[in-house]
C-alpha cells in the first residue's frame, strides 16, 4: 500500500505504523519484566513452592498485566499522540495541489487501477489508508473510528461517503506454476504485488537464475485472450427475474418479459483490462501492451 501512494506521505505512514507495532509491545515487554521480577523477588522472600502450579499462576498474572498496560497504552498512543500528529500533518497537506510536484503525484505501478478522481487528494488517500490499517487491532477500533472522523472533517469529507471508503490501490494478478528453467522450481507469483518484481527482478528465487520472461509474456497474452472472448461470449440475464437467456438473438426473457443484461459488469471488465496495460508498461511487455491498449479502445 505505501508504494502506491504519492512519495511524500510514504515516510509518515511507515513512522505512524512502526510505532503503533513497536512501542506497544516494548511497553508490554516492561510491564511483564517488572511483573516476573516483582513474583521472584516475592517468592525468594518466601516458603519455597512444592509444585510448579504457582509459577504458572505468576507467569499468568504477569502476562494479563502486560495485555492491560499494551492496552491501555494504545489507547493513549491513538487518542492523544496519533491524533495530534495526524491533524497537524494533514492539516498542512490539504493546502497542497495534486500532482504540483512528482512527490504529490500517485505512481503509475504494475496493479495500479484507479483515476486520478478515484485517488482523489494525497491528504486523504493517506487518511483512508492509514485509519485502515490502525482499525485491523479491534481493541482501538472505536479510537480510531473517532480519529478517521475528525480528519475527514478537517478535509471537508463525509464520513460516510464514497470519497471516505477505503479502497484497494493495488489489484492482485497471480500467475500460478510459474517453472524456472534451470532448477524447474515452481511457484506462483504475483506479478502486481511481489516486492522483487516490483525492482525488475526477474530471477528464481531458488537458484537466481533468471526466468524467461518471453514464455511469461505468451503466458499473459493468452489469458488475456481468453478473457475478452468470454467477457464477449457470456451469458444474459434478465433484470427482473435474473434467469438466465437460453435463446439466441432474443431481446426479452422468454419467462416475464423482462430486459436482458450482462452477467459481467462492463466496468468490471474495464478495470480488469486496465490491470493487464499498467502490467504489461511496468514489466516492458509490448506485445500485451498493444492488445490490451487495443481491447480497450
Amino acid at each position: 500500500l505505501k508504494e502506491h501512494l504519492p512519495p511524500a506521505v510514504q515516510q509518515d505512514l511507515v513512522l505512524l505504523l512502526t510505532e503503533f507495532i513497536y512501542l506497544p509491545w516494548r511497553e508490554a515487554r516492561r510491564a511483564a519484566a517488572g511483573g516476573g521480577a516483582a513474583a521472584a523477588g516475592s517468592s525468594s522472600q518466601g516458603a519455597p513452592s512444592s509444585s510448579q502450579g504457582g509459577g504458572s499462576t505468576q507467569a499468568a498474572a504477569a502476562s494479563g498485566r502486560a495485555e492491560e498496560v499494551q492496552l491501555s497504552f494504545l489507547q493513549t498512543l491513538v487518542g492523544e499522540v496519533f491524533t495530534e500528529r495526524l491533524l497537524t500533518r494533514v492539516g498542512a497537506w490539504r493546502g497542497v495541489t495534486p500532482g504540483c510536484a512528482p512527490e504529490w503525484s500517485f505512481p503509475q505501478l504494475a496493479g495500479s487501477y484507479l483515476t486520478e478522481e478515484e485517488h482523489g487528494h494525497p491528504a486523504l488517500a493517506f487518511v483512508r489508508v492509514a485509519t485502515h490499517l490502525l482499525s485491523l487491532d479491534s481493541r482501538v477500533a472505536e479510537a480510531v473510528g473517532l480519529l478517521r472522523r475528525q480528519l475527514l472533517k478537517l478535509l471537508h469529507v463525509k464520513e460516510f461517503g464514497t470519497e471516505a471508503e477505503f479502497r484497494e490501490l493495488c489489484q492482485p494478478f497471480v500467475m500460478q506454476d510459474v517453472i524456472c528453467g534451470y532448477c524447474n522450481d515452481c511457484r506462483d507469483l504475483d506479478l502486481c504485488r511481489d516486492e522483487a518484481l516490483a525492482q525488475h527482478d526477474w530471477r528464481c528465487r531458488s537458484c537466481r537464475q533468471p526466468l524467461d520472461t518471453a514464455s511469461l509474456e505468451r503466458r499473459l497474452v493468452a489469458a488475456l485472450r481468453a478473457e475478452a472472448a468470454a467477457y464477449q461470449t457470456q451469458d444474459l440475464a434478465c433484470v427482473k427475474c435474473k434467469q438466465v437467456a437460453v435463446g439466441h438473438l432474443r431481446a426479452l426473457c422468454g419467462l416475464c418479459g423482462g430486459g436482458l443484461t450482462n452477467t459481467r459488469k462492463p466496468e468490471t471488465a474495464c478495470r480488469r483490462l486496465l490491470v493487464y496495460r499498467n502490467l504489461a508498461r511496468f514489466h516492458g511487455f509490448r506485445v500485451l501492451a498493444e492488445l490490451a491498449g487495443w481491447l480497450l479502445g
